[in-house]
């Protein structure tokens, strides 16, 4: 199995322990080189430490991974898993692909509609 699909495989491991989520999972590994240095999956609205002022907050599993560890340079692979345990499109929203582009994350491997396996340079 490539080193790709394995860290593809492992985001999809996360998003299906997600907490708190009903519908649909993320889940997120950050890479560098052959080293895993982040996994994370979003989070539910109702969880007691997503609360803020506004109310309650939910996170992306990107965002969730970014602020574990530096990551410049580093690969992150982001993958969809609906309850039927198919794949779908995970390619991160504006405000998940801002982040990235500040934390200095070098490439992103996500899902697409299809479940293939997508990714974007230059980020």
């Amino acid at each position: 199995m490539s080193r790709q699909l394995r860290l593809i495989d492992r985001a999809a491991s996360a998003a299906a322990m997600s907490y708190g989520v009903k519908r649909t999972t993320v889940g997120c590994v950050i890479a560098r080189g052959n080293r895993i240095i982040a996994v994370a999956a979003n989070t539910s609205r109702n969880i007691p430490n997503n609360l803020t002022t506004d109310g309650p907050l939910s996170r992306h599993a990107e965002a969730n991974a970014l602020r574990m560890c530096d990551t410049e340079g580093a690969d992150l692979y982001v993958v969809r898993l609906h309850a039927n345990g198919s794949y779908g499109m995970s390619l991160p929203c504006q405000h998940c692909h801002k982040a990235i582009v500040k934390a200095g994350i070098a490439r992103v491997f996500y899902t697409d509609w299809n479940g293939s396996i997508r990714v974007d340079r230059g980020y």
